[in-house]
């Protein structure tokens, strides 16, 4: 067999190896959510007005992925934040602006295995994020002197990346605990503009 025989010969054998080791997964996670408040979105700067920031919240993910290689997988799903709450208090007057945000994601995700049942690995990807916004106060003269947004929901696309370690605990099912950061949510024109990430734990299904 000539170079070029062999040369095409490997690179059968290597997309065979690579199409035999594809393989779909599912799973889920919970976990806890962080968002960072965009403060001159929110804050009304005026004297006299106390407020405070409602940050860390539960959260939940599901997802779906296929194994390209050992290495190398496409994966994507959808992301549940929670609501996040940036709070104002004007004795005997208070009020708050709540952020619901879930996001879309579709992700490369890289791994490296680092023993024989665990991995480490990284995401990169796009994201598709909803934020919705609900002004709780039923002060009308309130609102409108410290021009709390209206209710209004938002989608906008930002880049997403994520990192993490999987256990398996059988070739076919693992544990994992990553973090996913989702970027941008919302905008300072409208709504106020957010960003969040998860913390997560779950689990993960191979057939």
């Amino acid at each position: 067999m000539n170079i070029m025989g062999k040369a095409g010969f490997a690179a059968v054998l290597l997309a065979a190896s690579s199409i035999a080791a594809a393989q779909w997964y599912v799973g889920g996670s919970v976990g806890r959510s962080t968002t960072s408040f965009n403060t001159s979105d929110f804050s009304t700067g005026l004297p006299g007005v106390s407020e405070s920031q409602d940050r860390k919240k539960a959260g939940n993910k599901v997802f779906a992925g296929y194994d390209l290689s050992r290495n190398w997988a496409l994966e994507g799903g959808h992301a549940e934040l929670g609501t996040a709450r940036y709070n104002y208090s004007f004795p005997p007057v208070s009020a708050t602006s709540d952020v619901e945000q879930s996001a879309w994601f579709l992700a490369v995700k890289g791994t490296l295995p680092v023993a024989s049942q665990f991995n480490v690995f990284g995401k990169l990807g796009w994201t598709n994020n909803r934020l919705e916004l609900y002004n709780t106060s039923d002060n009308a003269a309130f609102n409108a002197a410290n021009g709390l947004p209206l209710d209004r929901t938002r989608r906008r696309s930002d880049m997403m990346f994520g990192f993490g370690g999987e256990y398996l605990v059988h070739k076919n099912v693992g544990i994992r605990f990553e973090y996913d950061d989702f970027g941008k949510f919302g905008d300072s024109n409208e709504t106020g503009a957010t960003k969040a990430g998860l913390w997560s734990v779950g689990a993960t299904l191979k057939f």
